[in-house]
This record gives C-alpha cells, sequence and structure tokens, in this order.
C-alpha cells in the first residue's frame, strides 16, 4: 500500500461519514443544531471503535506512538489551559473581525443555535474524552506527520485546519469562526513541539465547556 492510499485510507474512515452528514448540514441549512444523549452516544461509539480500528491500522503499517508525539509532560495541563484560553480568544477575535467587514455574515451567524434535550453527564464526558483524544490523533498528529515530509510543513498544517472544518461545517458560519482559528493554533503547536497531549487535553475541555449548558443533573 502506497503512501497515498494509506492516508486515503485512515481520512476517509476517520472523517469521511462526518464529512459527508456536514456538508449535507451546510447545503441545506436548518436554524438549529438538535443535541441528545443517543446522537452522542453514537459519535462517541463510532469514534471509539474507529480508534481502535484505525489504531490497529496503522500499527500494522508501521506507525508507533513516539512518530505521532514527543513524551507526555508534566506542565502539559497548564499549556492545555493556554490552548484552550488562546483558541476561545481566537474564536471571539475572528467574530468581532466578521462584525466590523460583513455584519449580514455576523447575523447569519446569529441564527445558528444549538439546543435539543438535557444531556447526561456522564454521557457528555465520554464523548469529550473521546472526540478530543479521537480528532487530535487524527487530523493533527496523523495528517500533519504523514504530509509534511511530502508536500510541507505549512500545506500539511493546511490541509489539516481543511479537513477539520470540513467536519465542522454543519455548526454554519458560527462554526468557521471557531474551527479555522482553532485548527492553526492547534496545528502551529504540533508542529512546533511535535506534543499531541496538550491537544487532546484542551479540545476535552473545551468540549466539556460547551456542552455541561446543556447538562441535567
Amino acid at each position: 500500500m502506497t503512501p497515498g492510499l494509506e492516508f486515503a485510507v485512515v481520512v476517509t474512515g476517520a472523517f469521511g461519514l462526518f464529512i459527508a452528514i456536514s456538508l449535507l448540514a451546510f447545503l441545506h441549512p436548518r436554524k438549529g443544531l438538535l443535541l441528545a444523549d443517543v446522537s452522542l452516544l453514537r459519535i462517541t461509539i463510532f469514534e471509539g471503535v474507529m480508534l481502535v480500528v484505525l489504531g490497529l491500522f496503522l500499527r500494522r503499517r508501521g506507525w508507533t506512538l513516539a512518530r505521532l508525539t514527543a513524551s507526555s509532560r508534566w506542565y502539559d495541563i497548564f499549556v492545555a489551559i493556554a490552548l484552550a484560553v488562546a483558541a476561545h480568544y481566537a474564536y471571539f477575535a475572528a467574530w468581532y473581525a466578521v462584525a466590523d467587514i460583513t455584519p449580514a455574515l455576523l447575523r447569519i451567524a446569529g441564527d445558528t443555535r444549538i439546543g435539543g434535550s438535557r444531556l447526561m453527564p456522564a454521557v457528555i464526558v465520554a464523548n469529550a474524552v473521546v472526540n478530543g483524544l479521537y480528532e487530535e490523533v487524527f487530523v493533527t498528529a496523523y495528517v500533519i506527520t504523514a504530509l509534511k515530509e511530502r508536500i510541507g510543513v505549512t500545506l500539511a498544517l493546511n490541509v489539516s485546519v481543511a479537513i477539520r472544518l470540513l467536519y465542522h461545517l454543519n455548526l454554519g458560519v458560527a462554526g468557521i469562526l471557531m474551527i479555522i482559528p482553532m485548527g492553526l493554533i492547534f496545528g502551529y503547536w504540533y508542529v512546533r513541539t511535535h506534543r499531541l497531549w496538550p491537544l487532546v487535553i484542551s479540545h476535552t475541555g473545551l468540549v466539556l465547556f460547551s456542552l455541561f449548558h446543556f447538562a441535567k443533573f
């Protein structure tokens, strides 16, 4: 199997279904995005299964954990917090920039609402942990590492951001304003440090922060 075919297998397996669903939602937009325990559980189970399946596939292809990330450090949690704060404020910066340039686009972004039934805290935590690991392993560590020697670091980073954006298009304009800065910040950190774990922790924290508003206690 060529490296190109390997890349296609991993990216399609990890994100193909999500990209297809996201594109359909983007082409046929609704006013809101509904959340429910069942839908989050389905996503969590799918990602967990694919994490194992694609992990075994990559292991047979010669990939190791050391190839994807340097060793963890005691201060990773503090780096993760800093990355989450940076991504959060970058989102607001993008929001205000759009407000100055194209107010009409900002009104469209404001039309996107996220709601639904109250979510079980255990489901939220499980989804956040699995999703944080799943996305950062594949869309950041694997994509950038697999591509950087063939197409260069800058283009590899941009491909990573583009893939991340494609499977979040269902969030509408607000999602675009959030995902592009986050992808650039996370990707740049990974390129400079080759350390994955702060990204996983940061991503997990951001998901927890966004979903616990819907938790039922």
